[in-house]
């Protein structure tokens, strides 16, 4: 089993958090350090929510201990692309227009995966509105490739790739309608998947509510972790990066 917390699969945490031999707590305090261990060469967050995650997770913690196990996405910590409307919490788009803009009410899939009880770690950086490349004159610098910081993630789902990869969370959140959860996974390496479900793009700015096609999608360190998420997860092989930011590749 993986020796830091952090990284490992959602699959591999699941099982150990319903036996009870991983604490949710712990889980979310592993990925907590390793955002502020990491995070500053990475911009992969946006708006980073710490006091916000180890709260669900201690929520979390007391309903698996009194027997209240929910399923597979119970305490796991995920970051959201930042075009998902959250009740309380800055949905920008990642635009200097929106920085101020804070919802009353969870994007449809927001509130699936509060349901599942998952802990949410912060909103995690996109292109401006989801569409075309990296800007670099907005408020938080595009995300970086933990396996080369000169280079980028793809996008737009830019900052749930950087974060999968580097073991910030051990699942995220983003949209595709022409590649953008597709591209940061290959340069990322990990794995993802667009849904197919229509209700799943209830996402957060004018923009994107107006954009046919736009699917949500999971992403993670581990494709079964994808079929948790139907409902919800996601994931990306196991990887080796630059400057040991993210795990070893596995064997060929």
């Amino acid at each position: 089993m993986q020796t830091d917390l952090a990284l490992l699969t959602i699959s591999e945490a699941a099982s150990l958090i319903e036996q009870r031999k991983l604490s949710p707590v712990d889980l979310t305090q592993a990925c907590i350090a390793r955002t502020h261990a990491l995070d500053p060469m990475l911009n992969a967050y946006v708006t980073f929510t710490p006091e916000r995650a180890l709260e669900a997770a201690r929520q979390a913690e007391a309903e698996i201990t009194n027997g209240n196990y929910r399923g597979p996405m119970h305490s796991i910590p995920v970051g959201l692309k930042d075009i998902y409307d959250t009740a309380g919490i800055p949905s920008t788009a990642h635009s200097k227009l929106l920085q101020t803009r804070v919802p009353l009410e969870d994007a449809f899939t927001v509130a699936k995966l509060k349901a599942a009880g998952t802990v949410i770690t912060g909103k995690l950086g996109t292109f401006e509105f989801a569409i075309g490349g990296p800007s670099f004159d907005l408020f938080v610098p595009p995300a970086r490739n933990p396996w080369d910081t000169s280079r980028t993630t793809g996008g737009s789902s830019s900052g749930s790739g950087a974060a999968v990869a580097a073991g910030l969370v051990l699942g995220a959140t983003g949209s595709d309608t022409g590649g953008s959860i597709r591209s940061p996974s290959w340069r990322s390496s990990w794995w993802a998947t667009p849904s197919r479900n229509p209700r799943c793009s209830s996402l957060a700015t004018p923009t994107n509510r107006r954009r046919s096609g736009v699917r949500a999608g999971p992403r993670s360190r581990a494709h079964e972790a994808l079929r948790a998420r139907a409902g919800w997860a996601g994931g990306r092989a196991e990887a080796a990066g630059a400057g040991g930011l993210v795990p070893p590749r596995p064997g060929r």
